[in-house]
């Protein structure tokens, strides 16, 4: 196994704040093969089970993700930072923040198709919920975005601004 693939594909799980595909993972060590990407999942999920630790990498619908075990998350969760979002998503939620309950496919219009990214990194943050409308989705701001935001406001400056 090489082990610098294997330590790069671990330090992508840990700084990301979602699950990654196999692709992305792929394309992160110039590796077009899904099984020898799989394998090295699979050997750092075993070194974690086998170390004992308290993080855990798992698989859900295809995509990984390195977390805390259930156990450990509730003694540690004042130590949690707040959810951060990236800059072009954080672009898509001032948008969506002017514009509650609009369409997806009308943000895609909008804005560009990365948003679809931006959309399911927001709402796997909580800030945004989707409701089926059709064909598309409305999107709504949530009462973490209400809170989260208005709390970063009255430090100072709004994240949004």
């Amino acid at each position: 196994m090489d082990t610098e693939k294997k330590r790069m594909i671990e330090g992508a799980l840990f700084v990301s704040s979602r699950s990654m595909s196999l692709e992305e993972l792929m394309r992160l060590i110039g590796v077009a093969a899904p099984g020898f990407v799989k394998n090295i999942l699979e050997e750092l999920k075993n070194d974690y089970i086998q170390m004992g630790s308290a993080v855990e990498i798992v698989e859900t619908d295809g995509k990984w993700i390195m977390r805390l075990k259930s156990e450990y998350s509730e003694g540690v969760r004042s130590f949690a930072q707040q959810a951060e979002v990236s800059k072009h998503a954080l672009r898509t939620l001032a948008y969506l923040s002017k514009h509650d309950g609009a369409f997806k496919s009308h943000l895609a219009k909008k804005i560009g198709s990365q948003i679809y990214d931006d959309v399911r990194e927001l709402a796997e943050n909580g800030f945004i919920r989707q409701v089926k409308a059709g064909r598309t989705k409305r999107l709504f701001l949530t009462d973490k975005f209400r809170q989260y935001f208005r709390e970063v406001k009255t430090e100072g400056q709004s994240k949004l601004e």
